[in-house]
């Protein structure tokens, strides 16, 4: 499986508080390193125009909105419960959403990739 980070989760990563960003990072360590585990609590996000959606929790307040399909996992978004969920209600995340990016415009290389959701603007089907 493909994992990956947006750059609308480093973004949001940013702007929690030093403590919440800690527990964040754990808890994005521990998903990469075994996305299986028990321990993540993966929630569907029934309201997200995109089935693919999922929450993850963090602690009882802050969650990881990831993008998960068969093949990849990305971390899209981080936030405080109410927060994190209404990002990802209106959004529809397809191939010509996402731009690669790996730092360098010549070529592409292996290893963890950025992702920029582009028109973030909702998008209804």
């Amino acid at each position: 499986m493909n994992f990956r980070i947006s750059d609308t989760f480093t973004s949001s990563l940013g702007k929690l508080t030093a403590q919440e960003q800690k527990a964040v990072k754990t808890t994005a360590f521990d998903l990469q390193m075994n996305p299986a585990s028990p321990g993540m609590r993966f929630h569907r996000l029934d309201r997200a125009k995109d089935p693919n959606f999922w929450s993850i929790r963090v602690n009882d307040d802050i969650r990881i909105i990831v993008h998960k399909t068969d093949s990849s996992l990305m971390l899209a978004y981080t936030d405080h419960h109410d927060k994190a969920y209404k990002w990802a209600e209106p959004l529809v995340i397809g191939a010509y959403y996402l731009r690669l990016w790996s730092g360098s415009t010549s070529h592409a290389r292996a290893g963890p990739w950025i992702l920029s959701i582009e028109a973030l603007a909702p998008t209804y089907y």
